[in-house]
């Protein structure tokens, strides 16, 4: 056989490779994302919480006069030392929060973008291989019936 030959039969050996590769980065893909997806469910959580509770806080300054002494009494009998050691801060506490959880939830669902485009370019790149490898198939069968018929005809 001659160097054109071989030539043609190692590319068809690194496409299949290549193929081989892309369909399992793919496959590792999907298994990071299914992996991975409790956490962003958990910090997309939070951040819902982190937001009904700050809904809340703004909510409670409308009320009447009346039932914020009557809810601060409550709070002062029922914790005294939480009531002076974590009610002030709990207002900042809750914003610093509110954008942690949104700027981790931010990065997560970027990574998961970022992840997804991968795997369908990966498994793109496995289709358009698959046809490249079955379209060389065919022709180095063909090459080999030429050389065949010219080995017979010598």
């Amino acid at each position: 056989m001659n160097k054109d030959y071989k030539d043609a039969l190692k590319k068809l050996e690194e496409v299949k490779k290549l193929k081989t590769d892309c369909l399992v980065r793919a496959r590792q893909g999907e298994f990071w994302i299914k992996e991975h997806s409790p956490e962003l469910n958990s910090v997309t959580r939070n951040l819902e919480n982190t937001k009904r509770h700050l809904r809340e806080i703004f909510e409670i300054r409308r009320l009447p006069w009346w039932i914020h002494v009557i809810v601060h009494t409550k709070m002062f009998f029922h914790h005294p030392i939480k009531y002076f050691t974590e009610r002030p801060n709990y207002k900042k506490v809750m914003i610093e929060s509110y954008w942690e959880f949104k700027r981790l939830k931010k990065e997560w669902e970027d990574d998961f973008d970022r992840t997804e485009e991968a795997i369908d370019r990966d498994y793109n790149i496995y289709h358009e291989g698959n046809k490249t490898a079955k379209k060389m198939e065919s022709l180095i069968k063909q090459w080999e019936k030429k050389i065949n018929l010219r080995k017979k005809y010598k």
